[in-house]
């Protein structure tokens, strides 16, 4: 059937009155004619099991609806549907037409679950012939709630100003009038990052470095406190021109008493004043950052230490537009797709730099401020890695160079004294900032792969062992193999903490006492109080007080009273 339309793009589908919408087909209208083909609807019916996402056992009662969502809501076709899951947690939509459908699963006690497919999918065939598609499992994740609470609220009158949201994407659920709020998590990746709302056009985002909270707990949020940050922003007049019509953002970014990595801020759109009630930590960093291009660019910056009570007031200068990291290699030729961060030391909450450079080696980097920045990168998915790098970022250059050269081959070890040690995670950090920033597992013969580390890394390896231990669980990264020996584990059991000091190795001459401190000890707490110390098989001297000392052999995966 000959249409005649105008230029433009188009999307087309058949309607059958008793069947609904078939497949749509895009196309564009241009100066030659053309001929669309548009398929027939045929019915099919969609069956799938909703199954816990832990255990993978079957959940009766989940409510699943279905909406078709490739069509404009103006042409006619069927509206959302919802079904129970039977016993079995079977559910089934019946009558279907080919086309983009989304998901929606719920039950008590789990977080929402969606998914956006085109049904039938490589299932066509079946569809026609049988009239039945079936799918493999729809996963529901078991709600986990964190509950957080708003303190030190003297500046807020109303805590219901505040909301609480997984990270930018996710519903935001405002706090009570208590200053309570409780955030159920179904998928989510650790560490977790939250985004609280402030009133007006503040926010904060918050990195919980230790990952998921206890259930029972409540993860608090300091909006006050004794501490208070006044940062003035001056901005040069041609630098304000270079701004006008876009968006900025004054942040603060800080590590919170609760141990969170926090970055709080306002946007703005020229010089201001700015008070932060929230920034209870020791030091902090002050940057003003823009977003056009789809990635954060910070123009500058500048770390501050607070007094310990009471307003510290410091002021930004922007008088200049971010420089630029220039990345080569050895020849000095520009190196495209080098990804790479910069951070302020020693405070690693703040990013001054992050993105991949382009095809000319550049990457923009903030202007910091009295201080000096560590650089991690890597290249070709950390073939070549580089580990907190320093770099200067206050001089007065247009462009900073970095060179990839001269490398050095390196990788990690894991073995016990017999054996190799395979899928040990090993993580790689920089020792100027701590941060882990890239990560490996031993394979078969209890290496990592091997890597080229740029020479001027100061780079440290931190391997996590389950059921083993090691006097080094983090070593500096050095050129070639890097050894790390793991012993087999037993138990040593002592009547409370005053007891660690009293058991010695002898192998390694050190006190539990001094494996504690060290956190070179795992220690499980018994319902009765006594303390179940995971140490290195061998020999340990037991101080009896007036008594003559005594030994004790400490075997795989036994546990031996100490007496004490």
């Amino acid at each position: 059937m000959p249409i005649d339309l105008e230029r433009g793009d188009y999307v087309a589908a058949l309607h059958a009155a008793e069947l609904g919408m078939g497949a749509t087909v895009s196309f564009t209208v241009d100066v030659e004619p053309q001929t669309v083909v548009l398929e027939t609807p045929y019915p099919f019916d969609l069956e799938f099991p909703v199954l816990d996402a832990d255990t993978e056992e079957p959940i009766e009662g989940a409510q699943v609806s279905i909406e078709r969502v490739d069509v404009e809501g103006a042409w006619p076709g069927p509206a959302v549907r919802e079904i129970a899951s039977d016993a079995l947690g079977q559910a089934r939509f019946p009558g279907l037409t080919p086309g983009r459908w989304r998901l929606i699963g719920r039950a008590e006690g789990y977080a929402a679950s969606e998914t956006v497919f085109d049904y039938p999918g490589s299932q066509v065939e079946a569809a026609r012939e049988t009239g039945l598609v079936e799918l493999e499992a729809f996963y529901l994740p078991i709600s986990r709630p964190v509950n957080f609470e708003l303190v030190h609220r003297e500046h807020w009158l109303d805590a219901t100003d505040f909301s609480v949201a997984l990270t930018h994407t996710g519903t935001p659920v405002p706090f009570d009038e208590a200053g309570r709020a409780t955030l159920g998590l179904g998928w989510y990746g650790l560490p977790l990052y939250i985004k609280v709302d402030y009133p007006g056009l503040r926010s904060s985002v918050r990195y919980l470095d230790a990952g998921l909270p206890d259930p029972d707990a409540v993860h608090r949020i300091e909006v006050g406190g004794p501490r208070e940050l006044a940062v003035q922003l001056e901005i040069a007049p041609e630098i304000l021109e270079q701004l006008a019509g876009g968006s900025a953002f004054l942040g603060v970014s800080f590590r919170a008493g609760n141990g969170d990595a926090v970055k709080v801020g306002d946007d703005v759109v020229g010089p201001t004043t700015a008070v932060f009630y929230s920034v209870q930590a020791e030091h902090a960093t002050v940057s003003l950052e823009t977003t056009e291009t789809g990635e954060p660019i910070t123009w500058a910056a500048r770390r501050i230490a607070l007094e310990p009570a009471g307003r510290t007031t410091c002021t930004l200068h922007v008088d200049a537009a971010p420089m630029s990291l220039l990345v080569t290699d050895e020849s000095g030729a520009a190196v495209e797709g080098f990804e790479c961060e910069i951070r302020p030391v020693p405070d690693d909450t703040a990013w001054l730099l992050g993105g991949r450079s382009d095809e000319q080696g550049l990457v923009p980097a903030a202007r910091l401020e009295g201080g000096r920045g560590a650089l991690c990168g890597y290249l070709a998915e950390g073939e070549i890695l580089a580990l907190d790098c320093p770099v200067q970022l206050d001089g007065a250059e247009a462009v900073v160079p970095f060179e990839l050269a001269p490398l050095h081959r390196t990788f990690v070890e894991v073995r016990t004294s017999s054996a190799p040690l395979a899928n040990v995670e090993v993580d790689l950090l920089g020792a100027l900032s701590g941060f882990p920033f890239y990560f490996q597992r031993t394979r078969a013969d209890g290496t990592t792969a091997a890597l080229h580390l740029v020479a001027a890394s100061r780079a440290r390896a931190r391997v996590s062992l389950d059921g083993y231990w090691t006097p080094t669980p983090e070593l500096d990264l050095l050129p070639g193999r890097n050894l790390v020996v793991a012993r087999t584990t037993g138990v040593i059991r002592v009547t409370d903490d005053a007891a660690l000091v009293h058991v010695r190795s002898v192998e390694f001459g050190a006190t539990l006492s001094d494996w504690r401190e060290t956190d070179l000890l795992r220690i499980d707490r018994t319902n009765g109080g006594a303390l179940l110390c995971h140490v290195p098989v061998g020999n340990y001297e037991v101080e009896q007080g007036d008594a003559e000392d005594r030994t004790i052999a400490v075997t795989v995966g036994a546990t031996v009273p100490a007496g004490v």
